[in-house]
């Protein structure tokens, strides 16, 4: 068995509660593949779909926004990569 994981959370951060905002953090792990002697095209399968999250999350957070937009919300978003093992201050 292959299993990609796609992970959303709101987090806290205060800058954009402020504006009346909020922040998803979201992250996409490759989170099991099948035993060396089961590998097969399921594999395969989940590490394109891995490869493919910045795309498969853009094309979510449009759709996000049109949904809010239609509701006569105005949302606006914007995506950007962060890494939380980068050095910290």
């Amino acid at each position: 068995m292959a299993k990609v994981i796609f992970e959303f959370n709101r987090m806290e951060d205060v800058e954009f509660q402020k504006k009346g905002g909020f922040f998803v953090g979201m992250s996409v792990q490759l989170e099991e593949q099948s035993p060396k002697e089961q590998t097969g095209p399921h594999d395969v399968m989940a590490g394109i779909i891995k490869s493919m999250a910045p795309e498969i999350i853009e094309k979510a957070t449009q759709e996000l926004l049109k949904s809010a937009r239609e509701l006569g919300l105005e949302a606006e978003g914007e995506l950007f990569r962060y890494n939380p093992d980068a050095a910290k201050h």
